[in-house]
């Protein structure tokens, strides 16, 4: 005697890719924020039991626009697998203005006669208001370079001749961009 049976098993993946580690949040300075890549697939440890799954990343940027000083870059990891099981892992990376502005290139040195005078700035206005009275300077900022919201200040120094005939002033410049 024998008795037969026959038993159908349909196998069907509910388990979506298990991501391993993971990097921890962290805070980059603006100047690398759009030039840092994001990872790729061969950093995660990712493993599923209906293989191959697909990898996607997308970059978004949050209050970039209401303050280029402080903002956020959201990387979203998305790993699907054969049957569109979806896991994902967002990175943030908080974005911090931690470097002042670049001197790019600094005024021509002056030799005037008596009685002219050195030429006074108003620095109490936006440097977008006065720098093109200042002969080749030209100043940057790698976050914001907005002269409307860069200030600049500056500490004259005087040298007077041995035989007190001419005098040297030395002016020493300092720029701020809005986020210092």
């Amino acid at each position: 005697n024998v008795a037969t049976a026959e038993v159908a098993y349909d196998v069907v993946d509910t388990l979506a890719p298990l991501i391993g580690s993971v990097p921890a949040d962290t805070v980059i300075n603006c100047a690398v924020a759009t030039s840092t890549p994001t990872l790729d697939s061969t950093f995660f440890d990712v493993t599923d039991g209906c293989n191959p799954w697909t990898f996607n990343v997308t970059t978004a940027f949050e209050g970039q626009e209401d303050d280029p000083c402080n903002y956020t870059r959201i990387d979203t990891y998305q790993f699907v697998d054969c049957n569109s099981n979806l896991s994902e892992f967002i990175h943030i990376l908080t974005v911090q203005d931690t470097t002042g502005p670049n001197v790019v290139s600094t005024p021509t040195d002056l030799f005037l006669d008596c009685p002219q005078e050195v030429p006074e700035f108003d620095t109490s206005l936006p440097l977008s208001e006065w720098m093109d009275d200042v002969l080749d300077l030209d100043v940057s900022d790698d976050c914001n370079g907005d002269l409307s919201e860069m200030t600049a200040t500056y500490e004259d120094v005087l040298t007077l001749s041995v035989d007190e005939t001419h005098y040297t002033l030395t002016r020493k410049w300092t720029f701020f961009d809005h986020c210092l």
